[in-house]
């Protein structure tokens, strides 16, 4: 067959491509292909508008015969240098190797057919819980989609849906399941219900006029009280009081979406007694604890004796003198008013025991109070001039030796001193020593002191006229050339300083 030319002169030979716009295609399905060709000239110019392609393949069909037989070759005509064929699977799992030719130009294109998988089998379980149902699918055979009928014109595409009726009744639920193969349906009736009815009931304890009620209805998911009185609360287990002292009908309606469910008991609410007081008191020095030791009290009127009062139940007071002093409490309810007294007796105070310890540590000193008798004031004298309020003091002295210490405390009582022989001696001067290892490939030592006597300084002298090196404890040195040096290191602190020299001999560089 002759190429086609354009007007004006002759083409150059066709290029042609052939894709597919699935990467595969299951066996037995009715879901096609989309076979492009594309024919196009050496210049990029597309083949010339009614160029025949002949299409043709191992496997599959691109189409149908009137009788309905798979139909293996096509023919399509390129517009603008491209033409679209479906192409049909067929029965048989392979390899389609398709084939377009136009004219000398051929293309091929090989596509995957995969077996199809089984067909779906639908199947599913459902737990109820009230009006909201769970379905569970339980089908077999990989389905991909799933599709819901929940019987009361809802329907989802969820594999595990949770669907809410809006009353009781028993549905028909159907579930369709698909997959590349097919499809396969499951129908349930399912019974829905509004759930077990509650039962209500309730306990209570009276504390006067208060009164604290306990739910302990079963099954139920919300509570209304009437306490007989007017008054009412949504609450579980409420606490209500009682402003008149009579017999009240108490209701509790326990409810559920099932329904609800009533229990009724009588509280009864007895008239206030008139309280009775009563009280303890612990004197600490000028403090005195007061505990309330009423019975059936409101409130709480206490005068101390000294000009002063208060309303809390068990206060702490501190008097600020030595002396007797007459306390009384005065409790009240709605039935009337108590009084108790007690003479708190506040002896004189004694004066504090001066008491302390100290730690050195070089020139420096740390100072503990360890005095008695509760202290208010503190004064140390350090015996080099200096001196300190703080309770426990850090002090640093100028010079080593003896020094008298004295510490004064004092309160509202009177004041006591006591003082202690500090001795702060030098530290002896260190003892020098020093290791060296040299590195048997250059000229290279590391030195490491060992001095005893905690040196705070040192100075090394390596031997080999260079300068020496202060401040360094261990140095590494790297001498110019191999041999034996005399090296001193000079260990120093504030007591003094000593001396230690050794031989160091560096090897040949290898």
């Amino acid at each position: 067959m002759a190429l086609p030319t354009a007007p004006g002169g002759p083409q150059s030979p066709l290029s042609l491509s052939v894709k597919a716009d699935r990467s595969q295609l299951t066996a037995g399905t009715s879901v096609p292909a989309n076979v492009v060709v594309t024919a196009t000239h050496a210049d990029g110019s597309p083949a010339a508008d009614g160029t025949s392609v002949a299409l043709n393949t191992s496997l599959g069909a691109f189409s149908f015969d009137s009788a309905g037989k798979a139909v293996q070759t096509a023919t399509a005509t390129l517009v603008g240098g491209r033409a679209s064929v479906q192409f049909f699977p067929g029965a048989t799992a392979g390899t389609a190797n398709i084939m377009a030719a136009a004219g000398t130009a051929v293309a091929a294109l090989n596509l995957p057919i995969v077996a199809a998988p089984p067909l779906p089998v639908a199947n599913f379980t459902f737990a109820a819980n009230g009006l909201t149902v769970l379905f569970t699918d339980a089908s077999t055979g990989s389905p991909s989609g799933w599709a819901w009928d929940f019987g009361d014109a809802q329907t989802s595409s969820e594999r595990n849906p949770s669907h809410t009726y809006r009353s009781a009744a028993t549905y028909p639920v159907m579930l369709v399941v698909t997959n590349a193969a097919g499809q396969s349906s499951k129908s349930q009736f399912v019974p829905v219900s509004l759930g077990t009815l509650p039962k209500a009931a309730f306990d209570f304890t009276v504390t006067g006029q208060q009164v604290n009620f306990v739910d302990m209805s079963t099954d139920a998911t919300s509570w209304q009280w009437s306490f007989g009185d007017g008054t009412t609360s949504n609450v579980r287990s409420p606490v209500h009081v009682y402003t008149v002292a009579e017999s009240y009908t108490v209701t509790l309606a326990a409810s559920n979406a099932a329904g609800s469910a009533t229990a009724n008991k009588v509280v009864v609410i007895a008239p206030p007694k008139p309280p009775k007081a009563a009280f303890t008191v612990a004197v600490t020095g000028q403090q005195a604890n007061f505990v309330d030791a009423s019975t059936d009290a409101l409130t709480w009127q206490w005068s101390f004796g000294d000009g002063t009062g208060g309303t809390t139940r068990n206060p702490i007071h501190t008097y600020a003198s030595a002396g007797a002093y007459t306390a009384t409490l005065t409790v009240a309810n709605t039935a009337g008013s108590d009084t108790a007294a007690e003479v708190v007796t506040i002896a004189a105070g004694q004066p504090p025991k001066s008491a302390f310890t100290f730690k050195a540590n070089g020139l420096q000193v740390n100072f503990a109070d360890a005095s008695t008798g509760n202290p208010a004031t503190w004064n140390w004298s350090f015996g080099d001039g200096a001196s300190s309020t703080l309770q426990n003091p850090l002090h640093v002295y100028p010079v080593y030796g003896n020094y008298t210490v004295v510490l004064q405390v004092a309160n509202a009582n009177g004041s006591n001193s006591s003082s202690q022989i500090v001795t702060l001696t030098a530290p002896a001067p260190p003892v020098a020593s020093f290791t060296a290892t040299a590195n048997p490939n250059n000229q290279q030592v590391n030195f490491v002191d060992t001095s005893a006597g905690n040196p705070t300084n040192w100075t090394w002298d390596f031997g080999d006229h260079t300068a020496p090196v202060s401040g360094v404890q261990n140095p590494l040195h790297t001498y110019a050339a191999a041999g034996t040096y005399t090296v001193t290191l000079t260990a120093s602190n504030a007591s003094g300083s000593s001396k230690a020299t050794q031989a160091v001999t560096t090897p040949a560089a290898k």
